[in-house]
């Protein structure tokens, strides 16, 4: 199911890239890097957790990893979502009181 909504969503994206202007296109890039950075501290990051975690346990880190693991993914991951705010409403027009 999540596959399929993804997939629609990625070719509704697709379209209106390949029709959008250059400001659009190169704004589209950019999101797609901020939103690529937060994919990557919230399921990479995620994902590499067991296994780190089992190495930390075989060599007695186990206080420090969870130190280092939490500042890491949970810190990319408001890093990550904290940039794509600032770069949103660093956009023209966006967020300005207009008369």
């Amino acid at each position: 199911m999540s596959a399929g909504v993804g997939l629609g969503l990625m070719g509704l994206l697709v379209f209106f890239y390949l029709r959008g202007d250059q400001a659009f296109r190169k704004t589209s890039k950019d999101l797609v890097l901020l939103v690529g950075i937060l994919a990557f501290f919230g399921v990479v990051v995620d994902m590499a957790k067991k296994p780190l975690e089992h190495l930390a346990n075989h060599l007695g880190l186990d206080n420090i990893y969870w130190l280092v693991e939490g500042v890491i993914e949970d810190g990319g991951e408001s890093l990550a979502a904290s940039l794509l705010l600032w770069y949103a409403f660093s956009l023209p027009g966006v967020g300005k009181n207009k008369p």
